[in-house]
C-alpha cells in the first residue's frame, strides 16, 4: 500500500503569499473562463511580401504605421468577407453585429493582459489606427490598473469566494460585456517575439494569434528556401465557426498578406 508521505511533497521551505483582492478576481476570471467548446486552426504564413511593401511605405510616409495597425487592418478586411468569423453568441441567439471591433491584446507584466479595443476597425485606415493607437493603449494600461483595484474593493464585500466567483462568472459569461472590454475579436500580436505562437484562454470572441517572425524553410516552386514567416491561429466558438469556413477565411487573410497594397493605399 502507498504511502500518504510518498504522494505528498512537504516543503518546510515555501513561501505562501496570498493575493489581494484585485488579484483574487483575475485568478477567478481565469476560472470562469475554462471549458468553452473551441474550433482552433493553425497556419504559417509567408510575411515576405507583406513586410518588403511594409518598409517601403514607411520609408516614404510622413507617419509610420506600426505592425499592430497593419495586424488590425489586414484582420478587419478578410473579416468583411467572412462575417461569422466576428459573429458573437448569447444564450441561444447567435449576435450578428453590425460593426467589426477588434481588441488589441497588451503585453504587460500581469497575468491578465489589457485590452485596447478598436472600434469600428473594419472602417478605418491605417493611417487611423496607427493615430488611435498609441493614446489607446495608453489609456486602456491604466483603466485596467484602476478597474483590478475597484474591483478589489468591491468584492471585499462579497461573503466569501464562492460568491466572489459566481458574480465574475456570471460577468464573463455577458456578450454585451464581453464586447465592450474585448470586442468582437481579439488580436494577439506576437510578431516580435521568439515565440511561434500563443494559446490562451478566451472569453466570447474570437481569438486571431500572430506568432514570432523569423526565417523558416518553404517550399516555392519546389525549392526549400528560407522565408520569413509566422505562425497564425484562429481560436473561435465551434457553434458558430467551421473548420472548412476557417480554412476559407485563412485563404483570404493570406491573398491580402501577398498584396498589402489593397489596402495602405486608403
Amino acid at each position: 500500500m502507498a504511502n500518504i508521505n510518498d504522494m505528498i511533497h512537504f516543503d518546510p521551505q515555501e513561501q505562501r503569499r496570498p493575493l489581494d483582492m484585485g488579484h483574487k478576481v483575475v485568478w477567478d476570471s481565469f476560472r470562469a473562463l475554462k471549458n468553452r467548446i473551441n474550433d482552433v486552426v493553425i497556419k504559417l504564413v509567408d510575411m515576405e511580401i507583406f513586410v518588403e511593401h511594409v518598409k517601403k511605405y514607411n520609408s516614404q510616409a510622413p507617419q509610420k504605421i506600426p505592425m499592430s495597425a497593419l495586424f488590425i487592418k489586414t484582420l478587419a478586411t478578410a473579416v468583411k468577407k467572412f462575417p461569422r468569423i466576428n459573429y458573437m453568441t448569447r444564450g441561444y441567439s447567435v449576435i450578428v453585429p453590425s460593426q467589426i471591433d477588434i481588441g488589441l491584446t497588451i503585453a504587460t507584466k500581469e497575468p491578465l493582459s489589457p485590452v485596447a479595443v478598436v472600434r469600428n476597425a473594419g472602417q478605418k485606415s491605417v493611417i487611423e489606427l496607427a493615430s488611435e493607437l498609441g493614446d489607446l493603449i495608453k489609456e486602456t494600461v491604466q483603466k485596467e490598473r484602476e478597474d483590478i483595484a475597484s474591483f478589489g474593493r468591491l468584492c471585499r464585500f462579497l461573503p466569501g469566494g464562492f460568491f466572489r466567483r459566481a458574480l465574475i462568472k456570471l460577468v464573463l459569461r455577458n456578450q454585451r460585456i464581453n464586447r465592450a472590454n474585448f470586442g468582437t475579436i481579439q488580436l494577439s500580436a506576437m510578431h516580435r517575439t521568439d515565440l511561434d505562437f500563443g494559446m490562451t484562454s478566451t472569453t466570447g470572441t474570437t481569438l486571431f494569434v500572430v506568432g514570432g517572425m523569423k526565417k523558416r524553410p518553404m517550399v516555392i516552386e519546389d525549392q526549400v528556401v528560407p522565408r520569413l514567416t509566422a505562425y497564425h491561429m484562429l481560436q473561435g466558438n465551434h457553434a458558430i465557426l467551421s473548420g472548412t469556413y476557417a480554412i476559407d477565411f485563412f485563404a483570404e487573410y493570406q491573398r491580402l498578406v501577398r498584396h498589402p497594397e489593397e489596402f495602405l493605399s486608403e
